[in-house]
């Protein structure tokens, strides 16, 4: 069962201005997103209880990206969202085309089933929103 994500701020890599609240699903979301697009050392240097799995899937795209490198990355992915508290279940799949690596994350969480798009080229990663 999915613990309620509740009231956060939705931010990836640093905080927006103004900052923007969310709800549920939407914080579930960018919790999800944070996992795949934070540096593995990081849960350490913030001195989290627990450990937590991160991957970075901006390094991916200096990879090698055919089928076996994708399906690597994936199941990296798969495993860090697997952790997480905030959804029941959580699934990455992973594309690569025309020099951009889509992400896209399909969720369960405690306000029901929800999707998005992570988009990552040379210059920037961002997360689009989904069903």
């Amino acid at each position: 069962m999915a613990t309620p994500a509740g009231v956060g701020i939705l931010a990836l890599l640093d905080l927006p201005d103004p900052c923007v609240l969310g709800t549920d699903n939407d914080v579930a979301a960018y919790t999800l997103a944070a996992r795949i697009l934070t540096s593995p050392d990081a849960p350490a240097e913030w001195n989290e209880p627990q450990p937590v799995i991160c991957i970075d899937l901006r390094a991916a795209l200096g990879s090698r990206l055919d089928r076996a490198g994708l399906d690597e990355w994936q199941a990296r992915a798969n495993e860090a969202l697997g952790q997480a508290d905030e959804v029941e279940s959580a699934a990455a799949t992973l594309t690569f085309a025309g020099g951009v690596l889509r992400c896209v994350v399909q969720a369960v969480g405690s306000a029901g089933p929800f999707a998005f798009v992570i988009s990552i080229d040379s210059v920037s990663a961002q997360i689009l929103r989904g069903a």
